[in-house]
């Protein structure tokens, strides 16, 4: 069915449940698995030009993005290991849905796996809002991973 699934760790909410229903397809499915983290340098950008901080603590806060996303892949790759699977992983930076979308292409996945959110989600926060782009304009598989007891 599937010979390759990238999973989005974006660090939102959800996202850990979402690595773990795509480790589990990579093993039920034997399959290749992607797990990509996002460090959303166009936000920044973004906010720097906004004048909402300064250069400096532009790169601190990137930094942060980049440890984060360290630590989303570290965990992704102890469910992978646990469970058995391969994971390839990459760090990706830009805006959250187009580079996943980009990636994507490149790796010629054949499905995305990301968490879910909710449409109370979308007017107050950007994770949910780029996880609809992607699902809008992904041309391939997109499986949203519902959050227990929420979203």
């Amino acid at each position: 069915m599937f010979k390759r699934i990238l999973v989005v760790l974006d660090g939102g909410q959800g996202w850990a449940e979402a690595a773990t229903t795509a480790v589990d397809l990579a093993r039920d499915l034997k399959c290749e698995l992607v797990g990509a983290a996002i460090v959303d340098t166009d936000t920044l950008s973004h906010l720097l030009q906004r004048h909402v901080f300064v250069e400096e603590e532009r790169a601190g806060y990137e930094q942060e993005l980049e440890n984060d996303a360290k630590r989303y892949l570290s965990h992704a790759e102890k469910l992978a290991k646990k469970a058995g699977v391969e994971l390839e992983t990459c760090v990706l930076k830009g805006n959250i849905h187009r580079v996943i979308l980009q990636e994507a292409e490149a790796r010629n996945v054949d499905a995305i796996v990301l968490a879910s959110w909710t449409r109370s989600m979308l007017k107050r926060d950007l994770i949910p809002h780029e996880r609809q782009l992607l699902l809008d304009e992904a041309d391939c598989t997109a499986i949203v991973v519902k959050q227990k007891g929420g979203a």
